[in-house]
């Protein structure tokens, strides 16, 4: 063989050599990175491993849609939520209904049983009868000396002549350990009501001065008194302290009632009034803040309730006029309108309504008295700065009882034939009654005990 042919074999062996050798080392390599490849599980990211290290750009992917269900609050308020994403689904489990405003519940009324008319009350011919008055020991308060806890009642009668001038000095009707409050007569003079600091009742019979409770068999509901019945044996009043509580209509004799509305948490009474017949009941009801004061009419009996009149405010010390025709009130002053809740108007806005003031019908039904705050004062009494004026109930014209500029002029009380007045002044020095006609003529001093006088009433004689 010659010697090219051995090196040209030789280079050939070589080369092929070569080649093995790189493909070896490729499959050991290759069999290295399998050996240490992840598991299957893991493997699926791989694409998108790529997929991100390729320089196309990456499918888009939907995820999965997610449904959020809201939950309404439970006082129907407003749901805040965060934007929703793409993929979330906000959902209502149910329609939410429309929110409403539950109207106040309407009051129970309890029907009784037909209540006859008793006759109107008409002016007498003159002034005879007699003044009674209450004469009141009490002890001042310790924090407050100007105000006085009443421990003690002593009744006393003034007789009177056709002109209203005192046939005899003053006689003593009873004596009672009451706390007093308020004293009010029956429209006959024949039963005395006194309320108590706290709302107890007791009755008087000024035939006898006997003094009783008027519950005898239970303890008083307590509450507002809201005035007499006509036949001067019944009392119009707020019961509260009792799971029955509402008006009630009240024998005095008996102590036994009959509940003429059934009070609810939702409202409360402020005023109340038999008319003059017995046939009616006018009553003023107070929801709450939101709501307005409502003015209501029903039978005696309970039965047929309307509806007469919403005020902004309260409406307090109703009273009927002895006509039965117009129902005076405070509500956006000293108010008059018709019985059946018609020509409402207002007749003074000079009142003063606390001190259990309100406005006192003449006999005639043509006028009112009421308290007025004449003279602003620091002193706080029930005299402080108060005096009398006179309204026409129908022209709303107006004027002083007194025109001599004085106060501490207080409690009205007509007279029977109603040409003149009695009063509870402070102008002597001590609380005295007097008397006076209903032009401020012939002032006149009935009393001289300097003691603490209250609550007159002029009664004729039956």
């Amino acid at each position: 063989m010659r010697a090219t042919s051995k090196v040209t074999l030789a280079l050939s062996l070589l080369i092929v050599l070569g080649f093995l050798l790189i493909f070896a080392g490729w499959f050991s390599a290759r069999y290295a990175a399998d050996a240490w490849r992840p598991s299957a599980a893991v493997v699926m990211q791989a694409p998108a491993q790529a997929e991100v290290d390729s320089p196309l750009p990456a499918p888009s992917v939907r995820p999965t849609e997610e449904i959020i269900v809201i939950t309404p609050p439970p006082d129907g308020g407003v749901v805040n939520l965060p934007p929703a994403q793409p993929w979330q689904v906000y959902v209502f489990p149910t329609p939410l209904p429309p929110s409403t405003v539950e109207p106040p519940p309407t009051p129970t009324i309890i029907p009784g049983p037909t209540v006859t008319p008793l006759p109107l009350r008409s002016p007498a011919p003159d002034a005879a009868g007699y003044v009674a008055y209450s004469v009141i020991d009490s002890t001042p308060d310790r924090a407050n000396p100007s105000f006085h806890h009443p421990e003690r009642v002593t009744i006393y009668i003034a007789r009177t002549d056709a002109q209203g001038l005192p046939e005899m000095s003053p006689t003593q009707l009873t004596d009672a350990a009451l706390p007093v409050e308020d004293v009010a007569y029956a429209p006959d003079g024949s039963r005395i009501l006194v309320v108590g600091e706290w709302g107890n009742r007791w009755v008087i019979y000024s035939d006898s001065g006997k003094v009783e409770p008027v519950f005898r068999d239970g303890a008083d509901p307590v509450g507002l008194f809201f005035g007499w019945h006509p036949d001067s044996r019944h009392l119009l009043i707020g019961a509260d302290l009792t799971v029955e509580s509402g008006l009630w209509l009240v024998d005095v004799d008996t102590g036994e009632h009959v509940t003429l509305l059934q009070q609810t948490p939702h409202f409360s009474l402020t005023s109340g009034a038999v008319s003059a017949d017995g046939q009616k009941v006018i009553y003023a009801l107070k929801w709450d803040f939101e709501m307005p004061g409502e003015l209501w009419m029903v039978n005696a009996n309970g039965s047929d309730p309307q509806l007469l009149q919403k005020f902004g405010g309260a409406v307090v010390a109703l009273t009927w006029s002895p006509d039965n025709r117009q129902v005076a009130f405070y509500g956006d002053g000293l108010m008059v309108m018709n019985a059946d809740g018609s020509n409402l108007r207002t007749l003074s806005r000079n009142i003063r309504v606390d001190y259990g003031f309100g406005p006192v019908w003449s006999p005639d039904s043509t006028m009112l008295a009421f308290i007025n705050y004449e003279v602003p004062t620091e002193e706080v009494n029930v005299f402080a700065g108060n005096t009398i004026r006179l309204v026409d109930a129908s022209t709303g014209e107006e004027q002083l009882l007194l025109t001599d500029g004085s106060t501490g002029n207080i409690d009205p009380a007509w007279s029977p034939d109603g040409k003149q007045l009695a009063f509870v002044s402070t102008r002597s020095g001590a609380s005295e009654v007097w008397l006076v006609n209903v032009d401020g003529t012939n002032l006149r001093q009935l009393t001289t005990q300097n003691q603490r006088i209250r609550f007159p009433f002029w009664g004729k004689e039956q």
